[in-house]
């Protein structure tokens, strides 16, 4: 998060293109999926996680 906010930042200090609002668009979007990708990929590792010690447990 912490480099998103100094790409935003160093956006805001420059003259803003269509281009630049197209690929700023983008970006935002792409941080969304990669962030549901991540969030989804440790839920089912944790799942998996508990149900591999439970049958192990028995």
């Amino acid at each position: 998060m912490l480099y998103r906010d100094i790409i935003i930042g160093y956006g805001l200090l420059r003259n803003h293109t269509p281009f630049e609002a197209f690929c700023n668009k983008i970006w935002s979007h792409l941080q969304y999926i990669f962030l549901v990708c991540v969030v989804s990929f440790e839920v089912l590792s944790i799942l998996c996680l508990r149900f591999v010690s439970d049958t192990t447990a028995l």
